[in-house]
């Protein structure tokens, strides 16, 4: 057969060609994207999939063509058969292209449903979905059989009748193509501008949504090409009509893929050991698919906070690279949802600003400010420190009000009188408060021995009643000296420091720092303790079986499921042995018990109690007996472990963290951090096991603790071996990725003084790795979020305090990273959207604790873990709040208060170190 190929034939072969490989390349990307890093391919990825098939055979047909003459002219070619022939694969060619532009144009509308939220906006792409399928398929079919017979539509020499013009028809579809490329170029700015989210962070995602504007303008200039088709020189004057066709459809696959690519970049930017979760962690990113809010829980929160993003949670802000731009999108409109109706429900319930006084002066009613002025004074205290001038208006005249209310202005003579008589009061019920004092001090010295005698008869089943020591109440709990940044107290202290520059002063210190009591601080309590009568008596016993048991389920539900390093159900069925016959069971598995049972009863407590301070003096001079035996072994570290966790829920943080210290070297004398030591000295797979979680809960609770004191680790990053092995259990795995993180931003912020020099890009990045890893939590443990009418009336106990605590601890590590923002008046001004999502953090934190507070027993049984996220967030709105009375454009952050007093009126938050009982007494002013 002769070869008619030449002009322009080779040229529009190698431009297809390479458009081919091109699109090849961007819908494998996509899919390895979607498949492998995101685990989860969506109907959009096999639209694009059967887009590349047809634009294969879109080139197959034109490659075809330009052997008989595709890209010649008619007097070039010569022979009318080749001639024709080629106009036929062309006409062929054609169906195929438009093909592979609508069903491109579709995938990026299917793209578009998965963050479009409004019911107005999704009905406009379905009807533009439902507009392109019939144009597309319309214009498929009438390419081929315009013409009667059909073989006159490539063949001119064959008489027919044409019932329809197909150049008018190409004009349409080209037109409407375009016109979809725009639109759906144009909707997510309209989707994005009303999000909670950075300005930056809009401009970014909006414009990775609209690329397909350039699609747009390439089905401009292929609709002009479309000229061509009723040219005399078909298949020489259509060269750029097919061009431009290939052209328009892989631009349009290219910009559909380009925001999904955007893991794939990051993880060839960073490394795919660039976030928090090291080597051997590997979780899916619940981006995809339609799961309206997945991160709070379940997948059936549409409108959740991330803070991913958003108010929260979900979440979360917005600067997530490692999401995908239409998972940051929908986890943006999900949190703004949200964050509304969140302050829809707060502006409700806010009451209405009392009148100023008029006795005021200009500067403080102009500021809306309470004036403070000694009698006598000229100038208030503010305009003082200020250094202004102090100018008091002339106090209004005492006519008659038209509402005829009375004054309410005292005289002199009557304030002086009501002073008096409400200090006699004060003296009287001050008296009062003191017999009561005595009587209660008095009674609690029989407590002991009478429960000791009442515990013994409680049923099974019925939980005892553990009150705290209330001789033990007015012992504050030993802090450090040193207020690092990653204390509540940090923040309290600069927000105590903002208050006192405007000549507000503390009636309350909070307490920021309490020294360590010396030995002999504390002897007198014990030595009282041992005189006793019932000091004699061996607790266990005095329990009983039946009430030790319970205590052992206690500590089984509110520590091991959370800290797994423990076999408690071995406890239970050695109970009945060690209670009844202590002296024949082996001194560590009686110290384990003690342990356990004092720890439960501590919990019940809410705080140090007699009995639980009893069983600890039996047990801690034992373990913390560091040179009584060469070999330490498992049971010894987890003894070390158990007393850490019981000074925690003592109210003694820093005794845990020394406790965990110790325990934290312990494992490295045991060889835990070794892949291979701990191979070699745990052969048998259980133990080996429990030996994993012993070390990996050491090593959770060492960065808790240190976190919660600002002091530094016990066990570094760099002594453990990265290949070795991580817990099985889901919630282990997640604090483990927890731990790292919490190692990688200890890193960055600086313990010497305020974290405000710390480079942007590590400050993004830092916050990248704390929302990639609310995104790595598995779906059965994410939070099901208050909020949301879809969250279910009842939730296992132990799965939702799981759950809550993940949950807040990524509203904790993002709010630590970004709170530079509220630390001064410059950083304020300087990001203020910055500076509101601290306050969305915090916001949403409390919210999900006061949540959590009335709706189960959960914070009530363990308030020293959750009051420790309660009070950061409280820090980061207190330091809002008060940094922008000092920042005219910042005046909005006043509302960010709006939620602190319902935090701080429920009346059981237990706060031993004083910190958020003091931030009432800032409210106030």
């Amino acid at each position: 057969m002769e070869s008619y190929y030449g002009g322009l034939g080779p040229m529009l072969n190698a431009v297809l060609w390479v458009q081919v490989v091109v699109f090849a390349v961007f819908v494998g990307l996509r899919l390895y994207t979607r498949s492998q890093i995101l685990h989860s391919i969506g109907a959009d990825d096999y639209l694009v999939v059967i887009a590349l098939v047809f634009q294969i055979l879109y080139s197959a047909f034109v490659t075809a063509g330009t052997k008989y003459g595709i890209g010649r002219k008619f007097a070039d070619v010569g022979n009318p058969d080749a001639y024709f022939r080629a106009v036929e694969l062309e006409i062929y060619s054609q169906v195929a292209g438009i093909m592979v532009i609508g069903i491109g144009k579709a995938a990026v509308g299917i793209f578009l449903l998965r963050i479009v939220r409004n019911k107005f906006q999704k009905a406009f792409i379905w009807a533009f979905l439902a507009g392109t399928a019939f144009i597309t398929l319309f214009a498929s079919v009438v390419v081929v059989v315009q013409c009667d017979p059909v073989q006159s539509t490539w063949d001119k020499r064959i008489e027919g009748k044409c019932w329809i013009d197909f150049s008018k028809v190409g004009l349409t579809v080209g037109s409407w193509f375009v016109v979809a490329d725009f639109c759906f170029a144009i909707l997510p700015w309209f989707v994005i501008w009303e999000l909670n989210m950075k300005r930056k962070e809009k401009i970014t995602v909006a414009c990775g949504l609209s690329l397909g504007i350039f699609a747009g303008i390439c089905g401009i200039v292929r609709t002009v090409a479309l000229n061509g088709l009723n040219a005399s020189e078909y298949i020489y004057d259509t060269v750029d009509m097919l061009i431009w066709s290939a052209t328009e459809s892989t631009v349009t696959i290219m910009c559909s893929s380009i925001p999904v690519l955007r893991p794939l970049y990051v993880r060839f930017r960073y490394g795919s050991k660039g976030d928090s979760s090291g080597a051997a962690s590997s979780y899916k990113l619940p981006m995809y698919g339609n799961h309206s809010g997945r991160k709070y829980g379940n997948g059936s929160m549409p409108g959740a906070d991330p803070i991913g993003g958003p108010s929260n949670r979900a979440v979360i802000t917005y600067n997530a690279h490692n999401d995908s731009d239409e998972s940051i999108l929908r986890d943006a409109k999900n949190q703004n949802e949200g964050h509304k109706r969140a302050e829809s429900t707060t502006s409700t319930q806010r009451s209405k600003r009392a009148k100023y006084a008029p006795v005021a002066c200009n500067e403080c009613k102009k500021k809306k400010l309470k004036c403070v002025r000694e009698e006598g004074d000229e100038i208030c205290k503010r305009c003082f420190a200020n250094k202004v001038e102090c100018v008091f208006a002339p106090a209004p005249s005492n006519q008659p009000r038209e509402d005829n209310e009375p004054s309410v202005r005292p005289s002199p003579q009557r304030s002086q009188t009501d002073i008096s008589s409400l200090s006699e009061q004060v003296i009287t019920l001050q008296n009062q408060v003191n017999a009561l004092t005595t009587a209660l001090q008095d009674v609690s010295h029989r407590l002991p021995n009478m429960s000791l005698s009442s515990t013994k008869s409680t049923p099974q089943g019925q939980p005892s009643t553990y009150r705290k020591d209330l001789r033990n109440m007015t012992i504050e709990p030993r802090e450090p000296q040193f207020v690092g940044p990653t204390r509540s107290a940090y923040g309290f202290q600069i927000a105590e420091n903002s208050l006192m520059g405007m000549g507000i002063e503390q009636q309350v210190a909070t307490n920021t720092s309490t020294p360590a009591m010396s030995p002999s601080e504390t002897e007198p309590v014990v030595q009282d303790e041992c005189e006793s009568p019932g000091i004699q008596v061996e607790i266990l016993p005095s329990l009983g079986v039946a009430e030790v048991q319970r205590l052992l389920d206690v500590y089984n539900e509110e520590i091991q499921s959370v800290y797994p390093f423990i076999d408690v159900n071995e406890l239970s069925e050695k109970a009945l042995s060690v209670v009844e016959s202590p002296l024949e069971s082996t001194s560590k598995d009686v110290q384990t018990i003690k342990l356990a049972v004092a720890t439960s009863v501590a919990i019940e407590a809410q705080g140090l109690n007699n009995i639980s301070k009893r069983l600890i003096d039996d047990v801690e001079p034992v373990i913390c007996r560091v040179s009584g035996e060469a070999f330490v072994d498992l049971q010894e570290l987890q003894l070390m472990i158990m007393l850490s966790i019981y000074w925690f829920f003592c109210g003694e943080e820093l005794l845990a963290w020394r406790a965990i210290g110790l325990a934290g070297r312990m494992t490295l004398e045991i060889g835990l951090h070794r892949r291979a030591s701990l191979f070699e000295n745990f052969k048998d797979a259980t133990h080996r096991n429990l030996a994993i979680r012993c070390f990996w809960c050491t090593y959770i609770l060492d960065r808790r603790w240190s976190y919660g004191q600002s002091l530094s680790f016990g066990i570094y990053d760099r002594d453990i071996d990265p290949n070795l092995p991580e817990p099985e259990l889901p919630y282990l795995r997640c604090m483990v990725c927890y731990a790292k993180l919490c190692s990688k931003v200890w890193d960055e912020l600086p313990l010497d003084s305020s974290p405000l020099s710390v480079p942007k890009d590590k400050v993004d990045f830092l916050d990248f790795l704390s929302q990639k890893w609310v995104h790595s939590i598995p779906d059965d443990l994410q939070l099901v979020y208050p909020r949301l009418s879809q969250a279910p009336c009842h939730q296992p106990r132990v799965l939702q305090r799981l759950r809550t605590l993940l949950y807040l601890r990524g509203n904790y590590i993002r709010n630590l990273v970004l709170r530079h923002h509220v630390l001064s008046t410059q950083n304020l001004r300087a990001d203020m959207q910055g500076a509101q999502l601290v306050v969305n953090l915090a916001q949403d934190t409390i919210q999900v604790l006061v949540h959590l507070n009335e709706t189960s027993d959960i914070y009530a049984r363990q308030k020293a873990t959750f009051n420790y996220f309660l009070s950061g967030a409280l820090a980061s709105i207190l330091l809002a709040t008060e940094l922008s009375r000092c920042c005219a454009t910042a005046q909005e952050h006043l509302s960010a208060w709006s939620i602190g007093p319902k935090a701080l009126e429920i009346d059981s938050w237990n706060d031993p170190s004083g910190a958020i009982s003091g931030v009432a007494d800032y409210s106030e002013h």
